[in-house]
């Protein structure tokens, strides 16, 4: 008996977590912008994602550096460099600004995914030039997110979409080889139906009732 009871409820738990994972609401187009730039022994992250509603906007520079990408962009001249590039575990405050920024704390880690490119920037420039070479490439983005302001969270879920970005490199000394990169991309964000998930914990509960009482009989 002991043993039947809990092997219909490692059925329930199994249909809760497992069935309502299948539910998703409909998803949400988004838009975002990530870019980062050396300073000094570190770099400034920033990102800023768009939604239908309103807008977040994140900004680090400062240890741990969770919004650095990594393995990162500055690489030495005539060597590769990688436009697959991920965060760090991030938890970050958005402070609100117009037009739609709003208040809140934005926390998860985005993963970009893209083609390695060779790096080669001539040393000698011509008289009055300054050498710089752009690189660009198409990338994949994909990720989790939570947005949060107090108890009301305004997203939570996943995001997946496309895009494309660029990194600068530029030899002049003394400032540092890599000048910047940027990811401009747009993603469909989609999170759980929270009405599907009661639905189909009601349901478990319901054939939980039902096989306890079996039982007994």
């Amino acid at each position: 008996m002991y043993r039947r009871w809990i092997g219909t409820m490692t059925l329930a738990a199994w249909l809760v977590v497992g069935l309502a994972t299948g539910a998703l609401a409909d998803p949400v187009g988004i838009s975002g912008v990530y870019f980062t730039q050396p300073f000094g022994a570190i770099s400034t992250n920033q990102l800023t994602l768009t939604f239908p509603d309103f807008a977040v906007d994140i900004f680090d520079n400062d240890f741990p550096l969770a919004l650095a990408l990594k393995p990162g962009f500055d690489v030495p001249n005539n060597s590769t460099v990688s436009f697959t590039q991920s965060t760090g575990n991030f938890s970050l405050h958005s402070t609100a600004s117009p037009p739609n920024v709003i208040d809140a704390t934005v926390t998860g880690h985005l993963s970009f995914v893209g083609p390695s490119e060779l790096v080669s920037v001539p040393d000698e420039c011509p008289p009055l030039l300054v050498c710089s070479q752009i690189l660009t490439a198409p990338i994949t983005v994909s990720g989790v997110l939570s947005i949060q302001q107090g108890s009301h969270v305004f997203f939570r879920g996943s995001l997946q979409g496309s895009g494309s970005a660029m990194t600068m490199y530029q030899p002049s000394r003394p400032s540092q080889f890599w000048q910047g990169s940027q990811y401009t991309f747009s993603a469909l964000a989609q999170t759980p139906e929270p009405g599907s998930i009661v639905l189909l914990g009601t349901g478990a509960a319901w054939l939980v009732g039902r096989r306890r009482r079996m039982a007994s009989a």
